[in-house]
């Protein structure tokens, strides 16, 4: 439906970073989805999901990996990228999402809020994904529509 890998891509991707390559994670939501598909019927929600889809792939370079991580969460492991560049490219895919319109709906602005962190040489897949999530909820408790990065205590 998105043209993006779905969740079981992630063995694939925990395979590659074997390598030991520095790495970032996005974790991206749907703001309100809920609400969409209530409001706006499943069809509609499936054209915002494979909106979203077509931004990532706008978003990013040929050799990172989006996925679909489950629902209208996603995620975006960005290689050989610190944590400044994937927060430029979050808020670069936020923009963009949001700037969307579609015929249904012409005045509906959808946002997204997304969790970005980083995963120093050898760091384990699994626990980067859960930082970027664990930012995720920091951003839609600050509000939604917005980038937060994981900042260890």
């Amino acid at each position: 439906l998105t043209r993006v890998y779905n969740r079981r891509y992630l063995d694939v991707i925990y395979f590659k970073l074997r390598k030991r390559l520095g790495f970032s994670v996005l974790m991206i939501d749907i703001d309100d989805f809920k609400k969409i598909n209530d409001t706006y019927g499943h069809a509609f929600g499936d054209k915002v999901l494979v909106t979203l889809g077509e931004v990532l792939l706008s978003c990013i370079r040929n050799y990172d990996d989006p996925v679909r991580y489950g629902g209208e969460e996603f995620l975006v492991v960005l290689y050989r990228a610190e944590l400044e560049e994937a927060r430029r490219v979050a808020e670069r895919i936020r923009t963009k999402f949001l700037e969307r319109r579609y015929e249904e709906a012409p005045d509906l602005s959808i946002s997204v809020s997304i969790g970005v962190a980083s995963g120093v040489n050898g760091e384990n897949l699994w626990y980067v994904i859960k930082k970027a999530d664990t930012a995720l909820y920091q951003a839609k408790k600050k509000g939604k529509n917005r980038v937060e990065t994981y900042e260890s205590k």
